[in-house]
């Protein structure tokens, strides 16, 4: 079956588009699980591929012992006359859709866009919120969404927001504001709370090869061994 998908793909000319290629997706065996991750991947890479190609590759990346019955009967069945049968790409993602999704997965996806909070970078809350979106089926311009995101996001950003008067009324408009926001409050912390003054330099003498010179010790007192003794002790007394 997999040289049915190579000889497939040789005649589509699969490698003949220029430009940079997207990393191979990881290949899906029938985990119900890993299903929902591994769609998304797959339709940024066969986006923009005609329909019969796009599906080709698709099924070229389902190969395991739990899948391998599978797709050649699903071959079988839906490759006619040197075409697949579906009407467009969408209506085959739903078969597999029927087949893969997972609804525990999507209920678990559900659940947690409705607790994800903007706690972090609103760039780190938007990939999270995008991808839990996408998982649990909705639209990012579905009400029900933009609503759960002027819940989630940050309080004070949404309230700028409706005081300004401009109100966004679709997801790309929402994320735009909301990370223009993220970014000047960073711009605000660093002048807020940076440092108040600037160090002053370490003073360096005029000329760094000038060395003070150090005073020599005071000489010793000389004496004369034939001075009289007397003379000698006045000496030893002035130095006890």
């Amino acid at each position: 079956m997999e040289a049915f998908y190579t000889e497939l793909l040789r005649r589509l000319d699969r490698t003949s588009s220029s430009g940079p290629k997207l990393k191979d997706p990881e290949t899906f065996n029938g985990t119900k699980s890993r299903y929902s991750p591994w769609k998304f991947s797959l339709q940024q890479y066969v986006a923009g591929l005609d329909k019969d190609r796009a599906i080709s590759i698709v099924l070229s990346y389902i190969q395991g012992e739990r899948v391998d019955v599978w797709k050649e009967a699903f071959s079988r069945a839906h490759y006619v006359n040197g075409s697949w049968n579906f009407a467009t790409l969408n209506a085959f993602w739903e078969k597999l859709d029927s087949i893969f999704d997972d609804p525990n997965t999507r209920h678990t996806a559900q659940a947690k866009l409705e607790s994800l909070k903007m706690r972090g970078s609103a760039q780190e809350f938007f990939t999270e919120f995008e991808q839990l979106v996408t998982i649990a089926k909705y639209r990012l311009d579905d009400e029900f969404v933009l609503n759960i995101l002027q819940r989630n996001a940050r309080e004070d950003f949404i309230r700028n927001i409706y005081a300004s008067g401009n109100i966004p009324t679709t997801y790309a408009a929402w994320k735009e504001r909301i990370l223009g926001l993220d970014k000047y409050r960073d711009m605000f912390n660093v002048i807020r709370h940076g440092p108040t003054r600037i160090p002053l330099p370490t003073p360096r003498p005029s000329n760094p090869t000038f060395n003070h010179p150090t005073p020599p010790p005071a000489p010793a007192v000389p004496f004369r061994r034939d001075e009289p003794a007397s003379s000698m002790e006045d000496a030893d007394s002035r130095w006890t």
